[in-house]
C-alpha cells in the first residue's frame, strides 16, 4: 500500500494539487501505519505535501464534514476520516487526504 501511495503522490499537480489515500479496511495496520510511514518518507517531504483537514461541524468532534459536505466519524487527526458501519450504514472506510505546494 505505500509504494503505491508514493508512487501516486508523483502525479500530484504541485501548484495545490490533492492526494487521498482510501481502502474499504478497518484495520490500523492498512489505514494509520500507512499514513504515519507515508508521511515520515523522502517522497512527502521532496514533493511539498501537507495534511488536507477535514472540517469538523459536531460539538463531540466525532462526525467531520468535508468541504463537500460528506459526513463520517473522524479519527484523532483531522486529515483522516474512518467510515464505521455502526455510524454510517456502510461496510467501513478510512480515507487520509493530502494537498500540495511548491516544492521547497
Amino acid at each position: 500500500q505505500l509504494e503505491i501511495l508514493e508512487k501516486a503522490a508523483t502525479f500530484v499537480n504541485e501548484n495545490g494539487g490533492k492526494l487521498v489515500y482510501s481502502t474499504c479496511s478497518l484495520l490500523p495496520e492498512e489505514n494509520e501505519s500507512v499514513v504515519e510511514k507515508f508521511e515520515r518518507s523522502s517522497v512527502f517531504r521532496q514533493l511539498g505535501f501537507e495534511r488536507w483537514e477535514f472540517v469538523s461541524t459536531s460539538v463531540n468532534d466525532r462526525v467531520g464534514r468535508d468541504d463537500h459536505g460528506g459526513d463520517g466519524v473522524q479519527s484523532d487527526d483531522s486529515h483522516m476520516l474512518t467510515l464505521l458501519p455502526s455510524e454510517t450504514a456502510s461496510d467501513g472506510f478510512f480515507v487520509a487526504r493530502w494537498k500540495r505546494g511548491t516544492k521547497a
